[in-house]
């Protein structure tokens, strides 16, 4: 129906038309996956004005929200080539697509919004959280390994007090955080839970003021300066493997070292080494192939994405090194596929000689222990088996 969507464009039809749910033409080629029809539709004036891309469904959600939520990239790009904001918040607790991605647990586009969209890695929700606070929640080492490494702040807070003093107003006393009220819904459900009461119980705008805000991408901000100290994202973990991440990027934690030593980069090897690394494992069999990789190294919700392009094992290294995984670790993952020939590849290169010592086995990864559990029961686990993150 492409011919036909142009003729009705052409014609005069008015895209700004919505329906029952709220949603426009873009929401809806968004939530169909279409980007060959959100393509058409973009390339009309009428469409592409920033009004109609930044407009919000009567759940909060924008169109580069759906396009994160329905897992596609290509619609994203279209997006926020023709205008949309990268880091709009969805109207219910303030969430930017980032905030989604990472509440999704898909490292993959989350990636893909800080590096190609340049996403505001800080961007708060209107209870203060950052993307940070939720992968910290979470429990997810590799979210976390590749927020910190961008440049997410570590001692940034929420605006839920960590010590909470009586007050003779019990409904502002028991406002929570939206880390532990969202919930990654379809938006669709019938329960509003969000956490706006953290900072609504203290701001001073009227709901016009706020309603204008939001409309142009602005969080609103409370006049009442905070009292007490909030979370940070270090506060809200339960996950050694992220509170020994954080702690290392922390000022004042026990564990924070000034110059932290940097592990070896996957794409620092000779391009020879990358070349032929490549060949074994886009050409091996099942098993023993970059689908098994991505799957030992806890990547495979990037397999679909990854298995058209013109070098998987490179995409896939790229988004392991982001994650924060190393050299060693990846050695030791193709040793336990029993993958010898690319084990003494790597262990000749030129880069692994030159940073190899005894304390290369501690480098900061999020993938370190699970390295060595997939060692140790590698011959138990199926491709598909993910061995679980420990709390």
């Amino acid at each position: 129906q492409y011919s036909v969507v142009a003729f009705l464009l052409k014609a005069g039809a008015d895209p700004t038309i919505l329906d029952r749910y709220g949603n426009s033409v873009l929401h809806l080629a968004v939530q169909a996956e279409d980007d060959k029809m959100l393509s058409v539709l973009l390339k009309y004036p009428s469409v592409g004005q920033k009004d109609l891309l930044n407009m919000p469904d009567y759940h909060g959600l924008c169109p580069v929200h759906w396009s994160v939520k329905m897992k596609n990239e290509k619609c994203l790009e279209l997006l926020v080539k023709a205008g949309a904001n990268v880091n709009s918040p969805e109207r219910k607790s303030g969430k930017s697509p980032l905030h989604i991605a990472v509440e999704m647990d898909n490292l993959n586009m989350a990636i893909f919004l800080v590096k190609k969209s340049h996403a505001d890695i800080n961007a708060k929700t209107y209870g203060g959280n950052t993307p940070l606070h939720l992968a910290a929640s979470r429990g997810s080492p590799m979210l976390t390994k590749m927020l910190v490494n961008e440049g997410a702040n570590v001692l940034s807070e929420n605006d839920e007090p960590v010590n909470k003093l009586p007050s003779c107003n019990s409904d502002t006393s028991e406002s929570d955080s939206d880390v532990q009220m969202d919930t990654d819904s379809d938006h669709h459900g019938g329960s509003d839970t969000d956490s706006s009461t953290a900072v609504d119980s203290d701001c001073e705008h009227s709901a016009e003021e706020m309603h204008s805000k939001e409309q142009r991408g602005i969080r609103p901000h409370c006049a009442v300066k905070r009292r007490y100290p909030g979370h940070t994202a270090l506060d809200l973990t339960k996950s050694q493997k992220v509170r020994d991440i954080l702690s290392k990027h922390t000022p004042g934690s026990a564990s924070w070292k000034r110059r932290e030593p940097e592990p070896v980069n996957v794409l620092a090897l000779e391009t020879n080494t990358v070349q032929r690394l490549e060949k074994l494992l886009n050409e091996g069999q099942t098993g023993a192939d970059w689908t098994e990789l991505a799957s030992r190294l806890r990547l495979q919700s990037l397999v679909e994405t990854y298995r058209n392009t013109s070098s998987p094992t490179e995409s896939l290294l790229r988004s392991y090194e982001l994650a924060g995984g190393s050299l060693t670790e990846l050695i030791n993952t193709l040793q336990s596929m029993g993958l010898n020939k690319g084990v003494e590849l790597l262990c000749k290169s030129e880069t692994y000689a030159k940073h190899q010592s005894p304390a290369e086995g501690k480098n900061d990864s999020a993938y370190e222990s699970q390295s060595m559990e997939v060692d140790q029961s590698s011959a138990e686990l199926s491709p598909t088996t993910e061995p679980a993150i420990g709390q």
